[in-house]
């Protein structure tokens, strides 16, 4: 039993972390965005960016025993829609240009990350839905620039295989439901 301790929290040599995951090409950094957390995670941390632009308090939802947010105070689910959505967006205008289709300024992304507990291994994990409005866009058109985008995104990249997204579209005539991940 005290062998199983140590394999469960054994930690790969520096050498091993620092090598990256393997990609099936050479990966060229583009941006880096670093992000500090000072504190006890979700109950009153503080998270700052490094070039100050960023600076929150991170507060438990109501909904897992805490105060919830306020003003000036946000969760990590939160900031995980915030960034999938952004991120999905400009997959979109890149899909969009890449397909020579026209999509409006306004269109939105509304993302709801759910944090919530596996049945069977009481894991817990992540579930995005993604909630897209294109007006003005014809529903072919629509779907084949939210299927580019799925496909673009890094969020969409980073987290396939792994996390539950569902993607809805609405465009004129439609309100369709596409599943992936």
């Amino acid at each position: 039993c005290e062998m199983m301790r140590r394999l469960f929290v054994h930690v790969p040599p520096r050498s091993l972390l620092a090598s990256g995951p393997v990609r099936g090409m050479a990966f060229k950094t583009l941006y880096t965005g670093v992000t500090r957390v000072d504190g006890i995670g979700r109950n009153g941390s503080v998270c700052k960016s490094n070039d100050g632009a960023l600076e929150i308090e991170l507060r438990k939802p109501k909904e897992l025993g805490g105060t919830g947010g306020r003003f000036g105070a946000t969760n990590p689910e939160q900031l995980l829609g915030a960034g999938f959505g952004a991120s999905f967006q400009d997959a979109m205008q890149l899909a969009a240009k890449n397909l020579n289709i026209k999509i409006p300024a306004s269109c939105t992304v509304e993302v709801e990350v759910a944090l919530g507990k596996d049945d069977v291994t009481s894991k817990l994990g992540l579930e995005v839905e993604m909630n897209i409005t294109l007006p003005g866009v014809e529903k072919a058109d629509a779907e084949e620039v939210v299927y580019e985008a799925h496909k673009i995104c890094p969020y969409c990249n980073a987290t396939r295989n792994n996390l539950n997204v569902k993607l809805h579209i609405e465009a004129p005539d439609i309100t369709r439901e596409a599943e992936g991940a």
